[in-house]
């Protein structure tokens, strides 16, 4: 039998399941509960009108995020689903707050974000979506107080691109300058995909905050990668960005607590024309993975302007006088901690009309307690006023300086390789307590040097330039002056190893003021022309020259045959420094060329371990 419904009862029938259709949405765009199925609404030309399908409300939602609109972008067979939205002209309007799930492909057409909510944010979960325009940018955000969070889905690729066009002659105009153009805060979060080709300007740029939270981002831009004008933070995600400009920056310096970029974690490699990471006032690396790249990376081309000279061979010296009270004798000749005028080698101020072209750059303090960070740069790898690295692993080339702060650089618990540079750690001041730093460097390996005009007599000492050592190992080899400071050197615990220059016009140890060690070890060989020794507090010092071939073994023992300490530079030298505790006032000590050690050394340095000795060179009081 069967059962004809009457017109009536349809019409009842379909009002409750309109009914039901109806209260199944919320409005609520913090709930992360899901929604139930809604008819999709096509609009074309600002007309909306119900389609005879329907969208489930888990399809392309696999984060779990509750949706209040869903959205297919098809230029103009878009659809939506919901409400806070309008399709026009190839223009996405979304003009309140809540969470909208977009897919789909937009071309020459934008997304346009203008909710007037301050209390709520404009999410958008990107689930394939792509997007390009050729007049601006193609998503831009120009009101969205709360914050405006892009999440990309699980799985999903997202790509935005702009398109090469002339700027602007208004002076006044308002334009977007990035491919994704943002007038208040946003977030990038999302285990999917988000490709930037910002063929205008910039890749992502906020007037306000950049906060990405995970993400794949990769980057390409004729300017900038990412700027987030008033901050921009990164606790996650993996970030490649290639840019004609800099890599991430900010750019705010008027207003205070404003311009700082703080990186917790993340991957991030940048292969910039300008700097890869600056900002303008204050940066903070806690964590992450760092490969960075500036101009090309650097050369490693740098070289001293002194020719460098040939030491020659071994040879029995004259006696003289030795450091702490230290007398002369037997075939080498002992010298004394002299002091010579400091040189001019102070760093320059840096030339505004000069691109920078730098590692990660701070115009105020830059602190880095973690992470791991790979730099090839034309200018300085580490740069900023002033500079705490309190932990993390470095391997630095440059062909300026490996670190460098205008004023102090603190070195703690960092592991820090300057694998090439012209100057591997410059500053006003530089103290190292602890941790592993070795250098190589074309110049001056460490250089403590103030402004070389602030003085009538540019010769003189300079006491604001200090070095300070108190711990840590510190391994140095330079073709200009290893340890240089225009004012003191104090050192009081630590190992510092120098294998100096050949050039006579340079020496291993350089200071206007004294070099003075109280504890630790200190080995300093070098040319003969510029040598000087250092003074005892407490330890003794042997200084005496040498002249000796590269990649000898020499090793220095007591009386009684056991070994202080064994060393084979990489160069010739003509001077030696030795420094120690285990060095006694009155007692003899030789020295020994060839032999070899029962443990591998250090940078060619062995602190301990057994040794069978070799020829006998001479002995020293």
């Amino acid at each position: 039998m069967k059962l004809l419904i009457k017109p009536i009862a349809l019409f009842i029938i379909l009002s409750l399941l309109a009914f039901i259709f109806s209260s199944c949405g919320n409005k609520n765009g913090d709930s992360d509960t899901t929604t139930e199925e809604a008819p999709i609404l096509s609009t074309t030309a600002g007309e909306t009108t119900t389609k005879n399908t329907t969208l489930s409300a888990e399809a392309g939602n696999t984060d779990g995020i509750k949706i209040d609109t869903y959205i297919i972008l098809d230029n103009e067979h878009t659809t939506i689903s919901g409400s806070g939205a309008t399709f026009e002209n190839n223009i996405l309007t979304i003009n309140q707050s809540g969470t909208y799930s977009l897919e789909g492909t937009l071309t020459d057409g934008k997304i346009y974000i203008n909710s007037p909510d301050e209390e709520k944010k404009v999410k958008l979960l990107l689930n394939g979506v792509s997007v390009s325009c050729s007049t601006d940018a193609p998503l831009f955000v120009e009101n969205s107080p709360k914050e405006t969070i892009l999440i990309l889905a699980d799985g999903s690729v997202n790509n935005f691109s702009d398109t090469a066009r002339e700027v602007p002659t208004d002076e006044n105009a308002d334009y977007a300058t990035a491919a994704i153009y943002a007038k208040d805060d946003l977030q990038i979060e999302g285990t999917g995909t988000l490709n930037v080709n910002g063929n205008f300007n910039k890749g992502i740029f906020s007037k306000n905050d950049i906060d990405i939270q995970d993400g794949n981002i990769n980057i390409t831009s004729v300017d900038d990668g990412i700027r987030g004008k008033e901050s921009v933070e990164i606790l996650g995600g993996t970030i490649n960005i290639t840019a004609g400009g800099d890599g991430i920056r900010t750019n705010e310096t008027e207003e205070a607590e404003k311009g700082n970029i703080e990186i917790s974690g993340g991957t991030i490699t940048i292969a910039s024309e300008l700097d890869c990471i600056q900002s303008v006032k204050d940066l903070t690396v806690t964590g992450g993975i760092f490969k960075l790249t500036s101009n090309g990376g650097a050369t490693e081309t740098a070289s001293t302007s002194d020719s460098m000279g040939d030491m020659g061979g071994m040879g029995p010296m004259g006696g003289g006088g030795g450091g702490r009270g230290g007398k002369g004798g037997g075939m080498f000749d002992m010298y004394g901690a002299g002091q010579r005028p400091g040189d001019s080698s102070a760093s320059e101020a840096e030339n505004e009309d000069t691109p920078s072209t730098k590692g990660i750059k701070a115009d105020g303090k830059m602190t880095i307690s973690g992470g791991e960070i790979i730099v090839s740069s034309v200018d300085d790898c580490i740069h900023a006023i002033n500079i705490d690295i309190i932990g993390g692993t470095f391997n630095l080339k440059s062909d300026d300086d490996g670190v460098h702060a205008d004023e102090t650089v603190t070195i703690s618990n960092a592991d820090i390789n300057v694998n090439y540079s012209y100057e591997g750690i410059e500053g006003t001041v530089i103290n190292i307590d602890s941790g592993s730093v070795s250098v190589v460097a074309a110049d001056d390996g460490f250089n403590a040097a103030g402004d070389s005009g602030s003085s009538m007599n540019p010769m003189a000492a300079d006491y604001s330039c200090e070095i300070n050592v108190s711990g840590g190992y510190i391994h140095i080899d330079a073709d200009g002056d290893g340890v240089d400071s225009n004012g003191n050197v104090n050192q009081t615990g630590g190992t510092i190893i120098v294998f100096g220059p050949q050039n006579g016009g340079n020496g291993a140890l350089d200071y206007g003021g004294t070099y003075t060690v109280s504890g630790g070890t200190l080995l300093a060989l070098g040319a003969q022309g510029m040598a000087q020794s250092v003074s005892g507090d407490g330890v003794d010092v042997l200084a005496f020259t040498y002249s000796c071939q590269a990649d000898t073994l020499n090793t220095i023992t007591d009386k009684n045959g056991n070994s202080l300490i064994g060393f084979k530079s990489p160069k010739s030298f003509g001077t030696v420094v030795f420094a120690s505790d285990k060095i006694k006032q009155g007692e003899t000590y030789s020295v020994y060329s060839g032999g070899e050690y029962s443990t591998d050394g250090e940078n060619g340095v062995w602190l301990e371990g057994e040794y069978t000795k070799g020829t006998l060179v001479g002995s020293l009081s």
